[in-house]
């Protein structure tokens, strides 16, 4: 959904539509929709959490996804520079920043929506798959290996670049 509202962005990039109150809306609602997610994420914690641990559970939860998103910040705050769009400013006079920015924007967007539909399935679907996890101890090798090369290229990615 967060992915989708980048796309409202593209109205003050191509257009003349630059009011200030329009962009703190889309700040506003991508933020509403992240507090829903962390809402859903704490009914999940419900349903897996072993009993005694559901703050721990909570906490690692909430921290993973916390972590993901300000890498998510990184890495495109990095790909504004292969862009050109570093430096460029409201007053700037390059004309071609617009078009740039829309690239930029639906590069943003697309990765995203694919990240998300691709890593979909690391997650129950329904209540009584929960329950089957958490009866299981929540141990799946292919959610384990892909977690583990997950995590060893984020903590690479982050500690070379």
């Amino acid at each position: 959904m967060v992915a989708l509202l980048n796309l409202l962005w593209l109205v003050p990039i191509l257009t003349k539509f630059r009011n200030a109150w329009f962009t703190l809306f889309i700040d506003g609602v991508e933020s509403f929709v992240q507090g829903i997610v962390q809402v859903l994420m704490s009914m999940a914690v419900i349903e897996m959490a072993p009993i005694g641990l559901e703050a721990t559970t909570y906490e690692l939860v909430i921290s993973v996804s916390n972590s993901f998103i300000f890498l998510n910040v990184v890495i495109w705050t990095q790909f504004m520079s292969i862009y050109s769009l570093a430096e460029v400013d409201g007053s700037s006079s390059d004309v071609g920043a617009n078009a740039r920015m829309a690239q930029y924007t639906v590069l943003i967007t697309s990765v995203n929506i694919f990240g998300a539909c691709t890593c979909i399935w690391l997650f129950p679907s329904t209540k009584h798959e929960c329950h089957a996890w958490k009866q299981r101890g929540g141990r799946r090798t292919e959610v384990a290996v892909a977690t583990l090369v997950f995590s060893v290229l984020a903590v690479s990615y982050s500690i070379i670049i």
